[in-house]
């Protein structure tokens, strides 16, 4: 329960100015923590580690290391995704490059995943962000082998399959064109001849008047 002085802010959104602006944050952090995350946690089973790691990187940036520290480790007892890269992160901010170093392998084969394309792209840029920072080397990790992933059940016959539906889409393609251009070919004017007895002789073969000689009065 938060105490009566506090009671009244406790809102998504808090408006009292009266608190120190550190106060304030500690406090507000800490009542997320209760009234939001954990009855977020509770509904839909999730891992709480991430979230503590997103308050401790909060709290880093406020240069508040003391609550920053106790929210990271909390998080990293919980485990979750990113917390490591959460971990290189806050100790980076707070200036602690050798509490950081600690953490630049997990994080980064977590990120590096099966290798690109096969791996979490925002969290590597991160990562590899944070190694520039701490001026430590990129981890040298295997590319992406697609031998090592076994085949999915009948992968073969739907690739036939669907090399099937592409030719069949290429011809369906085609044969529209065909279609287009001839109906083209059709709507399009007979063109008038250079000789005027050509015309003369073509117009008295058939007995019909062309169409673009309608007002002409011979």
């Amino acid at each position: 329960m938060l105490p009566s002085s506090k009671r009244a802010c406790a809102a998504p959104v808090c408006s009292d100015s009266s608190l120190p602006s550190e106060r304030r944050s500690g406090w507000l952090g800490r009542w997320l923590l209760r009234a939001g995350i954990l009855s977020t946690r509770g509904r839909h089973g999730r891992q709480l580690g991430p979230y503590l790691a997103d308050l401790a990187r909060l709290h880093a940036a406020q240069q508040d290391g003391e609550q920053a520290k106790a929210l990271l480790a909390e998080a990293l007892a919980r485990g979750g995704r990113n917390v490591a890269l959460a971990a290189v992160e806050v100790y980076t901010a707070l200036g602690e490059p050798p509490e950081a170093k600690r953490y630049v392998d997990a994080a980064y084969r977590e990120a590096w995943a099966d290798g690109p394309p096969y791996a979490f792209y925002h969290e590597l840029q991160r990562i590899r962000d944070a190694l520039e920072t701490l001026g430590m080397p990129e981890p040298q990790l295997p590319p992406f082998d697609p031998a090592r992933i076994p085949p999915l059940p009948d992968e073969a016959e739907i690739r036939a399959f669907i090399e099937e539906l592409k030719r069949e889409q290429d011809e369906d393609e085609e044969n529209d064109e065909d279609s287009a251009r001839d109906d083209l070919v059709a709507l399009a004017p007979e063109i008038e001849p250079a000789n005027p007895t050509e015309t003369v002789t073509s117009t008295q073969s058939n007995g019909k008047r062309p169409w673009w000689k309608f007002w002409s009065q011979n």
